[in-house]
């Protein structure tokens, strides 16, 4: 029977194993170990996954046909303003780049069928916040009362200029 390497390769496979096990474990480099050699940012005394993750807000449904512009298999290029504190000028309605290789996938096989109109601002109170699903279901958080956008309760508010959110 024929080894899949020599000894010595199979030695050296092992040891390069064992060492890269090493340098997983070791402290810097943890998920909560520091790479940038800063000091961690402040914790206020709170501890990892003691508070409830509420649910997102339930989005209204819309038929494709109120999307404007509509969908297209390829990217929309049409041009529209954009902001003078972005640089101004003009610039595509769409991120993507243009033609075929960046379509989507079988748009006419599978074309959209409802949308969802989603915003994005800066973080701030949510006044109305809509799960759909009563507070028994969703950590207690009662969805009549304002949410504040914060990660944890001992975590001071978070404002627009540092998160921003959806809708």
């Amino acid at each position: 029977m024929k080894l899949p390497c020599t000894w010595k390769k199979c030695v050296r496979f092992g040891l390069t194993i064992a060492a890269s096990a090493t340098v997983l474990s070791s402290p810097d480099a943890r998920a909560d170990g520091v790479p940038t050699g800063l000091p961690p940012s402040p914790t206020f005394g709170i501890q990892k996954f003691t508070q409830p993750m509420p649910r997102f807000d339930v989005l209204r449904r819309q038929p494709v046909t109120d999307l404007q512009p509509p969908p297209m298999e390829q990217s929309n290029q049409t041009q529209q303003p954009v902001d003078p504190q972005l640089g101004g000028g003009t610039g595509p309605i769409e991120g993507r780049p243009p033609g075929p290789v960046w379509a989507h996938q079988e748009f006419t096989r599978f074309p959209p069928r409802v949308a969802y109109d989603v915003t994005m601002e800066g973080a701030k109170t949510n006044l109305i916040y809509n799960p759909q699903v009563p507070a028994t279901l969703n950590s207690g958080i009662n969805p009549a009362t304002p949410f504040r956008f914060r990660f944890h309760p001992n975590l001071p508010d978070q404002g627009p200029l540092a998160m921003w959110t959806f809708n």
